[in-house]
């Protein structure tokens, strides 16, 4: 390994008493720094050869000089330990210089999940990522639900921690996928503590434990549902007049999630498109405005400027408040596209995914590909877009079998 230590003078600091401290001098590829150990000599009482005091010094008596010593030479072995340990995880070569002071001197800042989770919730909320602000306070609160609502250091949520709450969880009768809604933000949690040199990666409990999913229902509808949708009488703004609306405009333009279209403003309008960011991936997106989607816009563009959100979602200035209004209008619309559901007669769980989910699933029946498909999304592994897409029905596949076969 490219880390090497030992004990020395150092003979940049000089003190008023003219003796000079002992460190544990650290080179660490290429980059070097100073532990002190809390003691110092003057340098004709320091042995270069022997890394150790000289029974010369006045400082302390005899014994006491044999006693520090072997501190000094019990600090350096401990010290050793801890590189060797970091070594054989193959941490040691992919972390900075501080990082393995930081290790050695076993300093981690000492804040709890709670604290760095509401410090990343208030982040998200300035930024107006309004969905992971939503789904950060969600983990905040499972976590502190299955620790008797208490706080906790990382060092707490280890593999014991994590198991607890999967067996727990599990034998209440939730789902799988429900607990690995949970524990994929904890796991995001983790890993920008660790960033943040709060949590460390070789206690990171992920590294053993392993998300478990299981297929989940295909949420998508039929192409005559959505005509069903479009051909419903509402009494206009009414809330579940809107939701109609934030339902269809998202059909229509390839999935855009609940959090963007509370999010786009008129200035997001540009040459009869629409252009945005992806609150979730931060992709860039561009949406071409049909007839359709026009037909929406027009009820609510009417009187705006540049800077007005286009829908209703978000109505006050303060981020705070905006959080507020963005989870309880998302919940009205969520209630509204249940009646919706009821309206025209399925039986599915119609949420504001399921428009997405739908776009997807009519693509790939007419033909395009999953590479398209998943541009169109927006998705940066097409696993989660083959998540989306259902299966071809039987007749679809007897068709194929009987052109292959002949």
């Amino acid at each position: 390994m490219a880390t090497n230590l030992r004990l020395i003078l150092d003979k940049r600091r000089k003190r008023k008493d003219n003796s000079y401290p002992i460190v544990l001098r650290l080179i660490h590829n290429r980059n070097s720094t100073t532990i002190p150990t809390g003691y110092k000599v003057e340098e004709k009482d320091w042995n270069d050869d022997g890394n150790c005091i000289r029974y010369t010094c006045k400082l302390f008596h005899r014994k006491m000089i044999d006693s520090v010593n072997r501190m000094l030479t019990g600090k350096l072995q401990e010290a050793n330990n801890i590189l060797t340990k970091l070594d054989d995880r193959k941490i040691l070569n992919n972390i900075s210089v501080t990082e393995v002071k930081d290790r050695i001197q076993k300093k981690s800042a000492r804040i709890s999940f709670e604290t760095f989770t509401n410090k990343l919730i208030d982040e998200f909320r300035q930024m107006k990522r309004f969905g992971s602000v939503s789904v950060y306070q969600q983990a905040l609160d499972f976590v502190k639900k299955n620790n008797n609502n208490k706080d906790l250091y990382f060092d707490a949520i280890n593999y014991s921690f994590i198991k607890k709450i999967e067996v727990k969880f599990i034998s209440e009768g939730n789902s799988i996928n429900g607990l690995s809604f949970y524990l994929r933000t904890i796991r995001a949690i983790y890993n920008k503590a660790i960033k943040e040199n709060i949590a460390h990666e070789e206690s990171n409990p992920f590294k053993k434990y392993q998300i478990k999913k299981e297929e989940t229902k295909k949420r998508a509808i039929k192409k005559e549902n959505i005509i069903e949708i479009e051909n419903l009488k509402l009494v206009e703004y009414t809330p579940i007049w809107h939701a109609k609306n934030y339902f269809l405009f998202s059909f229509y333009t390839r999935g855009i999630n609940f959090v963007d279209i509370a999010k786009l403003k008129l200035s997001n309008i540009i040459d009869d498109r629409i252009v945005y960011r992806r609150s979730k991936t931060s992709g860039l997106f561009t949406v071409k405005i049909s007839d359709k989607i026009q037909e929406i816009l027009s009820y609510y563009i009417m009187g705006k400027t540049s800077e007005d959100y286009i829908f209703p979602v978000i109505k006050r200035k303060n981020p705070d408040d905006q959080v507020k209004d963005y989870m309880n209008e998302r919940k009205i619309y969520n209630d509204k596209l249940k009646d919706i559901a009821n309206m025209i007669k399925i039986n599915i769980n119609l949420t504001s995914y399921v428009a997405r989910h739908t776009w997807a699933s009519l693509a790939k029946k007419m033909g395009y590909s999953t590479e398209v498909i998943s541009e169109g999304l927006g998705h940066k592994d097409i696993k989660t877009t083959q998540i989306y897409l259902e299966n071809f029905e039987n007749k679809v596949l007897d068709d194929v079998n009987e052109m292959v076969i002949g």
